[in-house]
């Protein structure tokens, strides 16, 4: 199966960008690395970084033609349009536009069908009677549970934090310290969501500087900007 979205024109489809965090996004960018961890491949286009994409599909340049944005986000399955003009409000709605509301169930959490993680077989071992989550083997770890472990308002709220410190927006720092913080987040929490961002950013900032030194210095070498190598071509953004 391919999964093709073609989104309204954004900064980043996570749903964390900006000063307020938007569920409805946050909880699609989940649901669809869970169906690439399914095996389906995914593809995702924004309008206002890849307009090409957008060119590229007749389908889609038909319904921005005739509709505006107002007819994406866009949805396709295997090339087919699914979905016109809203995103799913739950996974298993998404599921349902693609025509397989069972996809992910076929398989335990272990691997295999579903079978073995029953309790004759469970995933942490033979008929113990116990699951590998604990408590008795009529729960097993990929339960509801699970599910509803991914991504809660809090996380979302801790993720957005760390997406702030790293854009060093101060607006969205505030905004977001102060949401977490009546939501119950822990001090320690929201400290280690910054660390975490800022390890990242100092990472991404050696790595360009250790990159700018070493062409600048191979230029340097060669007598000028004219000699320095030349990079592969891609979009800035």
């Amino acid at each position: 199966m391919k999964v093709q979205v073609y989104d309204p024109p954004m900064c980043c489809s996570t749903g964390v960008c900006g000063p307020s965090v938007d569920p409805a996004l946050v909880r699609f960018a989940a649901d669809l690395a869970w169906l690439r961890e399914s095996g389906v491949s995914v593809e995702r286009f924004n309008l206002s970084q890849e307009p090409g994409a957008f060119a590229g599909n007749e389908a889609v340049k038909r319904a921005i033609e005739s509709e505006g944005e107002e007819a994406l986000p866009l949805i396709f399955k295997d090339g087919q349009a699914v979905s016109k003009g809203r995103y799913p409000e739950s996974r298993q709605q998404l599921l349902g536009w693609l025509g397989d509301p069972e996809l992910g169930q076929q398989q335990g959490c272990c691997g295999g069908d579903t079978e073995a993680t029953t309790t004759s077989q469970a995933c942490c071992g033979g008929g113990t009677g116990e699951s590998c989550c604990g408590g008795d083997g009529e729960e097993s770890c990929c339960g509801d549970r699970a599910e509803s472990a991914l991504f809660t308002e809090a996380v979302a709220e801790l993720v957005a934090i760390g997406a702030a410190v790293a854009a060093r927006c101060e607006p969205c720092f505030k905004f977001h310290y102060d949401k977490a913080r009546k939501l119950g987040v822990s001090g320690e929490d929201m400290q280690r969501a910054v660390e975490l961002a800022r390890s990242v950013k100092d990472a991404a900032d050696r790595h360009i500087a250790e990159l700018t030194d070493r062409f600048l210095k191979q230029a340097e070498s060669a007598q000028g900007l004219a000699g320095a190598p030349e990079l592969p071509m891609s979009k800035c953004c």
